[in-house]
């Protein structure tokens, strides 16, 4: 992230003498972490739209609880996400999740009460002088997900699973010449000699920090694929050059913003992007304009498209225009970005998105009100719409009920017939208490459920549907082998043969069906 420090005075204009008042932390996306000069503690953050939340306000979202004596961190409460407790003993750690429901306050702070539907320990160990750490990690009604980390030296391993579907992932670093150091990272099953990936990364120590200088993919194989980085003064990529022989190359401007990037073109030379930049605020990384290229072998330039932004800001909304046009075409397409500001009636909507416009003039224009129904904090109502006007039969609107922890309760859909708004669909929704779905409820009162019981510690449910299928692969290579087994024996043994053909199919379609 690139950021530089503003200093400004008390009433918040720059500082161009004298002793500032704040240090303001500005980066290229427009937030802002303020600082006190005095003290050096975090007064507010500001984010891109100028909505400032002060660090008085976030605490009364969240409390953090430090041991008296060590400053250990004993417990973190979050109103919306509930309690995390930290309980050490000995050489061993657990952390404990509290849903908000399950959080009561007393003398010293917060507690949790009743069984913690989420728990992670670590405990220290020593084997034969390799730093052990055991990890458990266990939800509410799963069973637990273990992992052991292992530093010997300048290597550590990190075992995760169980049994035979263990996982081995391996982190090597070692010293090279020249202030280099490479770090080799494979991964690989328990019971597997080859990793399945493998990859070096090496890095150089210099004025500007850690420098990539190359990363390989597939290393210590035939198919081995390497890629180059080469620096600027500035310590920022010049040229990435790539495993196929191609090459991305960057120019930057005194603030370190990208003015080209350019890849080599097929017709010869390059085609690339040049950037300008607003410049209408402090450390101001918006484009003013992208123009798309091609660089002949001679240097000379032709320009393919060009994009032109324009930036409204005021206290009530800021608005970004984007106008469009293309090499040879008189026509000119514009699309529009709006946002609330700080100024915003309902304070839920400040920084968030007002209005949105694409290059055929259609709309979708949001707003923001109180909610109390269906459990309700906020209510946001998008409706689609032509050039400012309803269009019947093909505007829509969408009514979304947030709750304060930012899940979603309720859903409806409606279409505008020429007269009013008529309800097509609604959907209402329940959690867990991590906030993940776990039933929907449609107006026509079917519903569906999700059940995470399957799921393992730090699994995706695209990872579950992954994990799934490798087992289902294993499992239709364990029925081949059992009917080249059943060919080769006897009328004696196919008995045994076909009843062990038969448990194993049905232990795979269990384990595909209900995910074990």
């Amino acid at each position: 992230m690139n950021y530089k420090v503003q200093k400004l005075n008390a009433d918040k204009s720059p500082c161009t003498g004298g002793s500032p008042a704040y240090l303001d932390m500005v980066q290229s996306n427009g937030r802002t972490l303020r600082f006190s000069a005095a003290t050096g503690k975090v007064v507010s953050m500001v984010s891109a739209s100028g909505v400032e939340t002060t660090a008085e306000a976030y605490s009364r979202q969240m409390k953090v609880n430090r041991h008296p004596s060590t400053g250990a961190i004993q417990s973190i409460w979050s109103k919306s996400q509930g309690l995390l407790q930290a309980v050490g003993e000995g050489n061993k750690l657990t952390l404990e999740w509290y849903a908000p429901g399950q959080v009561s306050k007393n003398a010293r702070g917060f507690a949790g009460t009743g069984t913690p539907y989420k728990t992670v320990s670590y405990e220290l160990s020593s084997d034969q002088g390799v730093q052990v750490m055991d990890i458990a990690e266990q939800r509410e009604g799963m069973p637990v997900f273990r992992t052991q980390r292992r530093t010997e030296g300048n290597k550590v391993t990190t075992i995760q699973g169980e049994g035979d579907e263990r996982t081995v992932r391996t982190v090597e670093k070692n010293a090279l010449p020249g202030g280099k150091w490479e770090m080799i990272e494979s991964l690989r099953g328990i019971d597997d000699e080859t990793p399945s990936s493998c990859t070096r990364t090496v890095k150089k120590y210099t004025d500007g920090g850690w420098l990539t200088i190359s990363s390989t993919q597939g290393y210590n194989t035939p198919l081995a694929r390497t890629t180059l980085y080469t620096y600027n003064d500035q310590f920022r990529v010049s040229l990435e050059i790539k495993p196929d022989g191609g090459y991305t190359r960057y120019e930057y401007d005194e603030q370190g913003r990208v003015i080209l990037q350019a890849t080599p073109w097929a017709g010869g030379g390059e085609r690339g992007t040049r950037t300008t930049y607003a410049d209408l605020r402090f450390n101001d990384f918006r484009p003013a304009t992208e123009t798309e290229v091609v660089i002949a072998e001679d240097g000379t330039e032709t320009e393919l498209l060009k994009r032109t932004y324009t930036y409204e800001d005021s206290p009530q909304a800021s608005r970004t225009t984007v106008t469009e046009t293309a090499l040879g075409s008189d026509q000119v397409h514009t699309s529009v970005e709006e946002t609330y500001g700080e100024a915003a009636e309902y304070a839920y909507a400040r920084g968030r998105q007002k209005m949105s416009q694409g290059i055929d003039g259609v709309q979708t224009v949001y707003t923001y009100e109180a909610a109390t129904e269906y459990g309700a904090l906020h209510k946001v109502t998008a409706t689609v719409q032509a050039h400012g006007t309803i269009v019947p039969a093909q505007s829509t609107r969408s009514i979304h009920y947030l709750a304060e922890n930012g899940t979603t309760t309720r859903k409806e859909q409606y279409v505008h017939t020429g007269k009013d708004w008529s309800l097509v669909s609604s959907e209402d929704y329940e959690y867990d208490a991590e906030r993940k779905l776990i039933k929907t409820t449609r107006g026509n009162g079917r519903f569906s459920t999700v059940s995470y019981t399957h799921l393992r510690a730090h699994e995706t449910r695209h990872d579950l549907v992954c994990r799934l299928l490798l087992e289902k692969k294993k499992g239709r290579n364990l029925v081949c082998r059992l009917l080249l087994e059943k060919k080769k024996n006897s009328k004696r043994g196919r008995r045994s043969v076909d009843r062990s053909l038969t448990s194993d199919q049905t232990e795979i379609m269990s384990s595909v069906s209900y995910g074990r």
